[in-house]
């Protein structure tokens, strides 16, 4: 029977996938494949620089109003930068204290 990383490291090498462990990632299959495709190991590598969302009443609704901006701007080009940007720091200003109350 196989152990939890391998299959971590099987299912990381057949599918591009960053291994989901650590001990999957320090296996000789992931090894390799970092080795013989180097472009595989770069998400791995940025998760250095990573961090969690943060924990907060609202940051979902705030991350779509943002997003929802700056495609008005530089997609649908609708709207001028400014405009999206204020547009947005109103409208998640609104949210966060909605989220006080």
């Amino acid at each position: 029977m196989r152990s939890r990383w391998t299959n971590a490291a099987l299912f990381s090498e057949l599918t591009g996938y960053i291994p989901v462990t650590k001990e999957a990632a320090e296996t000789d299959r992931i090894k390799k494949l970092w080795n013989d495709q180097p472009e595989y190991r770069v998400a791995f590598d940025q998760l250095e620089y990573a961090f969690p969302r943060p924990g907060m009443k609202g940051y979902g609704e705030i991350k779509i109003k943002i997003e929802d901006e700056m495609r008005k701007a530089l997609v649908d080009t609708t709207v001028p930068p400014e405009q999206a940007v204020q547009s947005a720091a109103k409208e998640v200003q609104k949210l966060l204290d909605e989220g006080q109350q």
